[in-house]
């Protein structure tokens, strides 16, 4: 009976050990999430972000200079590069980069264009942002063609 109860319980423990999230087996490579993704919306495919949020660009900045400051990244947060960045994105169009912020922020870019999303979308695929206006230049959504629509 013990060994019954010992190997239930052996087995009871394996099962949820392998359940419990975050758990990964170190020899197995973890698939990195996808920075952003190609999402069909009444614009047309449109690029969004890993948590759906739809992506911005703006007509204000170079690919050396950002028109969004400090004060501007309250509503239009920065989409955040990471580290690797992954040579291209399944469904999306164009080169991916970084634009280093002044404050030392690694902002991810495509085709040059720093990307942002904004505040005011409050659920996944949203563009609340598009034609917006900051000192005489637009806000447009970024397409999967890796082109903005202002």
């Amino acid at each position: 009976m013990r060994r019954t109860v010992g190997a239930a319980l052996f087995t009871a423990g394996l099962v949820a050990g392998l359940a419990a999230p975050g758990h990964a087996n170190a020899d197995e490579p973890v698939a990195p999430q996808p920075v952003l993704a190609k999402h069909a919306s009444d614009l047309g495919e449109i690029i969004v972000d890993a948590e759906g949020m739809t992506v911005y660009a703006f007509q204000g900045d170079t690919p050396a200079s950002s028109g969004c400051g400090e004060d501007c990244l309250q509503k239009w947060p920065a989409v955040l590069a990471p580290d690797p960045l992954p040579a291209q994105v399944a469904g999306v169009e164009g080169v991916l980069g970084v634009y280093l912020r002044p404050d030392g922020t690694r902002q991810l870019t495509l085709n040059s264009h720093p990307l942002y999303t904004f505040v005011q979308d409050k659920a996944a695929g949203q563009h609340n942002g598009v034609g917006k206006q900051l000192s005489n230049s637009k806000w447009g959504v970024m397409q999967s063609d890796g082109l903005p629509r202002y």
